[in-house]
């Protein structure tokens, strides 16, 4: 018998298939995995990931890429000519609809190809996914939500989001399944990348917002510099700097460069691969790779936020996971006790404090999401 088909909507990022991919593996055996990019930016940065890229790879049966064609037909067929016809669209991409047995699509983005499916009577399910291990906040009460998730489940990593969540899809259609790629097999596969250095080395998770109309550009330079002027200060160190795919405005290498004395790379590996040769991690606030830093066990340290939310408790703070350096004196001093005290109370304390709070951890959460989307129907 033909297998079905496990159809992969990517709109934005490769950390969306960063966090389905090991449940596919998992899947691979008994489905056809196809995968839709929504652009070819998005495809390109996941050949950017070489890990990624091999492993995704490894198991896709078939992928396309929409291109700008796609996308203004699909417009005004919908809009102008109100007959956008969802199959034959899968048809010219050699997707049968009929053989798709669930779709997959982040929880972030829109899903355009969730709106067409449910329109049709006998259809595949759609499933929402997370993109990261990130835990959502504590929103104040009675903030108006301006959304709603159109999916007939969303897979989640932790219970502690189900109150963010349940506001924007029913609670019965949540299913937690952990974080995927912590699993201990998945982690034996993003293997520590090799580094051709003897030197310590310093991570830094950034997102260049250069661009951001809406944030102080000025308080922006002044926060890197500040960072770079910690960073400066240790001769014994490698600073490898990782950068985030969307918010990656090239403004910040004019900085670096000032720094001329700075030993230092920008990567595109696998944020995971890199926190395996690290020493001491470094990271803002509105992120999930605190979790990945602490799950290959490094200190990790968050820089200081530029502006404070005031409607929502953010999890690092409420679930203590967050070690705070509030300027680049404190964060130097910070790293220095990171790199030369590992064993501190302080690391150790937050490691606790990350393992108590973050779910199933360490166990087959691959298997059981894979499992929970196989038995799943409609009905």
């Amino acid at each position: 018998m033909k297998k079905k088909i496990i159809l992969l909507n990517i709109s934005k990022s490769p950390a969306e298939i960063d966090w389905i991919l090991p449940v596919l593996f998992e899947l691979n055996s008994k489905y056809r995995i196809y995968t839709i990019f929504q652009s070819l930016n998005v495809y390109k940065a996941l050949e950017k990931d070489e890990k990624l890229f091999n492993l995704w790879n490894e198991i896709s049966d078939n992928y396309s890429i929409d291109n700008k064609f796609d996308k203004v037909f699909r417009y005004l067929s919908k809009k102008i000519f109100k007959n956008f016809n969802f199959k034959k669209y899968l048809k010219r991409k050699n997707i049968i609809f009929e053989e798709i047995k669930v779709i997959l699509s982040e929880f972030g983005t829109y899903p355009w190809v969730f709106e067409e499916t449910i329109k049709i009577l006998n259809r595949p399910l759609t499933v929402h996914f997370p993109t990261s291990s990130f835990i959502f906040g504590i929103e104040q009460k009675n903030k108006k939500i301006p959304y709603r998730l159109n999916g007939d489940r969303l897979l989640l990593c932790n219970k502690l989001d189900i109150d963010f969540w349940k506001k924007r899809i029913e609670e019965k259609k949540i299913k937690i399944v952990g974080v995927p790629k912590y699993d201990k097999q998945w982690l034996q596969k993003l293997e520590k990348r090799k580094i051709d250095t003897k030197k310590k080395v310093i991570l830094i998770a950034y997102s260049s917002r250069f661009n951001n109309k809406l944030l102080n550009f000025k308080k922006l330079e002044d926060q890197l510099n500040g960072i770079l002027k910690a960073v400066n200060n240790f001769k014994d160190c490698k600073i490898i700097f990782k950068i985030h795919p969307r918010k990656n405005d090239p403004h910040y290498l004019q900085l670096i460069k000032k720094f001329k004395d700075l030993e230092y790379e920008v990567s595109s590996e696998n944020i995971i691969s890199l926190a395996g040769v690290c020493d001491v991690f470094l990271h803002d606030k509105d992120t999930s790779v605190i979790h990945d830093g602490l799950m290959m066990k490094k200190p990790c340290i968050e820089y200081w936020k530029l502006e404070k939310k005031t409607n929502v408790i953010e999890a690092p703070d409420y679930l203590k996971l967050n070690v705070i350096a509030e300027n680049s004196e404190k964060l130097e001093n910070l790293i220095k006790l990171a790199l030369y005290d590992s064993e501190n109370e302080i690391w150790k304390k937050q490691q606790r404090n990350f393992l108590s709070n973050i779910e199933n951890f360490n166990q087959d959460n691959s298997k059981y999401a894979a499992e929970y989307l196989d038995k799943l129907s409609i009905t």
